[in-house]
């Protein structure tokens, strides 16, 4: 059964469509700090608002953020990449990483860490699956491919599974349930 009281919902679409917007703008901005510093690809940073508002947001909004985050960021920075298809392949991991908590969490009202454990184990098998499908297409080493990025971003995770936790919460905590 789900708790109600515990769950952040903005009250009206106005506040739903701000929320969603500080969202996205994190996922924007995010990347190309930690790139700056060449971190970008280890810390994940356009997942962490990504899954964050899957945690906050309808599941509808937080899989517009996921899918809109990176075709947007590549429009704007180059990065990711639209070949190879980075770009699109970000497209389904960031939906599914948003779509996960945002069912489990808010719909089953289940515990913040098995849903975002889950979360995080899911994206990186979907992010291996895509990477081996790639490097069939690229004709390049799918194995090591695959190994490579995903293993490349468990630094990326284990911050996720230090902040992602303590936003929640903390936004929670503070606005409660505004009325539906």
């Amino acid at each position: 059964m789900i708790h109600q009281e515990r769950l952040f919902r903005p009250s009206n679409n106005i506040e739903r469509v701000a929320i969603s917007g500080f969202f996205l703008t994190l996922a924007l901005v995010l990347p190309p700090l930690f790139h700056i510093f060449g971190a970008g690809s280890v810390f994940l940073p356009m997942l962490l608002p990504v899954v964050t508002a899957g945690f906050l947001l309808d599941c509808r909004s937080a899989i517009t953020i996921g899918i809109i985050a990176p075709l947007l960021s590549s429009l704007l920075t180059g990065m990711p990449p639209i070949m190879p298809p980075i770009a699109f392949m970000m497209t389904m991991e960031l939906a599914i990483l948003a779509l996960i908590p945002s069912i489990l969490y808010r719909r089953f009202g289940m515990n913040l860490y098995v849903v975002l454990i889950t979360t995080l184990f899911v994206n990186r098998l979907v992010v291996l699956g895509l990477r081996f499908i790639v490097a069939e297409v690229f004709t390049i080493p799918g194995m090591i491919y695959g190994l490579a990025v995903t293993l490349s971003g468990i630094p990326g995770i284990l911050v996720q599974v230090v902040v992602v936790p303590i936003v929640v919460r903390a936004i929670e905590k503070r606005y409660g349930t505004p009325l539906p």
